[in-house]
């Protein structure tokens, strides 16, 4: 494989991030015969994946491709304990469309709204990394919040 421009690719991450599960479009994903969800995402020669399997409990991976080879990967496993599922996600889509090019994985390190705060605490970079996302509720105390989701993911060589 020729090398990587990872500007262009950190570009692309982050237009497909915002451009699937993070974008207010509604039926953007598919469900797959075995009851996953998939979101897809292409721009030229790039494209991206992102399946998962649950709801308030839930698996996925996303992966990304140059020319059809597979570049890039992060695997995530997230729950929830949130009494409202939909201002959540609302929430959670939100912070995730404030991905920054630096750090292409999830949302940003730290971003609030109303009642909800949003904070992603990760290590490494683009082609190493593995990080948590947590969401709180101000009337909530917990040092997990009401939302946490576990990531990790790089270079598939």
């Amino acid at each position: 494989m020729k090398k990587i421009n990872e500007l262009k690719f950190r570009v692309f991450l982050v237009d497909a991030k915002t451009n699937t599960y993070a974008s207010d479009k509604k039926d953007l994903d598919r469900t797959l015969e075995d009851g996953s969800k998939e979101l897809v995402y292409e721009n030229g020669i790039y494209r991206y994946k992102d399946r998962y399997f649950g709801r308030t409990s839930f698996h996925g991976q996303e992966i990304a491709f140059i020319n059809d080879k597979p570049v890039w990967s992060m695997c995530y496993f997230g729950r929830s304990n949130y009494k409202d599922p939909a201002e959540l996600g609302k929430f959670l889509k939100f912070a995730l469309r404030h991905v920054t090019e630096e750090k292409p994985f999830r949302g940003p390190f730290e971003i609030e709204d109303g009642n909800l705060r949003y904070v992603n605490i990760n290590t490494g970079a683009l082609w190493n990394f593995s990080g948590v996302e947590k969401i709180f509720h101000k009337n909530n105390g917990s040092s997990d919040g009401i939302y946490r989701l576990d990531y990790f993911g790089g270079a598939i060589i």
